[in-house]
């Protein structure tokens, strides 16, 4: 099959940009809260209404990078151990960089999920979680297809050569169902300099009820 390449480049990572002494820089849960299934959020959130958007079957149309289609279905169930995560701005050791940066709160969710499309391509089934930002009106799921058992490789979706490789399905809901993409990085390193490329490989959506 004839491929139809669309990476985009994503930037160049430089040397020391790594964390000091081992220690991240970034989002971090300050504190957990554990949520029941018919309970609400400190803001008034319905835990169910959560629940009702993410469990069942999904279907959607999936389009790969070479304009071909296929039917996808993502089926999630064993929706469980809802808990509010309080985000805060961790910046490590030393000095705070002069920039604005805010963390989203957000509910998280334990699921079981299987990702399958008519192709064959994928077809994977594994535990996960399922994020809802406060204030958002949809959950979101994103599932690393790096170590995927269908048929599926992000390789076959690019003619670069990379040094390594990921791929990950992310996905939200509207009012028509479930729409997201498929999308992979090919990291390229040349010393302490590395440059990561985004490949392009599948859109899907629901088209409506």
């Amino acid at each position: 099959m004839t491929r139809v390449f669309g990476s985009g480049l994503l930037g160049l990572m430089l040397v020391g940009c790594g964390d000091k002494g081992g220690e991240e820089t970034g989002c971090v849960v300050m504190e957990e809260t554990a949520l029941a299934l018919d309970g609400t959020t400190s803001s008034g959130h319905p835990v169910s209404d959560s629940v009702n958007i993410l469990d069942g079957e999904h279907l959607a149309e999936l389009t790969w990078n070479d304009e071909s289609s296929t039917a996808l279905t993502v089926s999630i169930t064993d929706v469980s151990n809802p808990r509010f995560q309080d985000r805060e701005v961790y910046w490590g050791p030393g000095p705070s960089p002069l920039i604005d940066l805010e963390c989203n709160d957000q509910l998280v969710f334990d699921i079981q999920l299987s990702i399958v499309t008519e192709d064959g391509q994928l077809n994977e089934t594994l535990s996960s979680t399922a994020t809802q930002i406060e204030g958002e009106t949809s959950p979101t799921i994103v599932v690393d297809l790096s170590t995927a058992t269908g048929t599926f490789n992000v390789m076959d979706w690019t003619d670069e050569a990379f040094d390594t490789t990921s791929a990950s399905l992310s996905a939200a809901w509207n009012e028509n169902g479930i729409q997201g993409s498929i999308d992979g990085i090919g990291e390229s390193s040349d010393g302490d300099l590395v440059m990561a490329t985004r490949i392009d490989v599948a859109t899907f959506g629901a088209s409506g009820f």
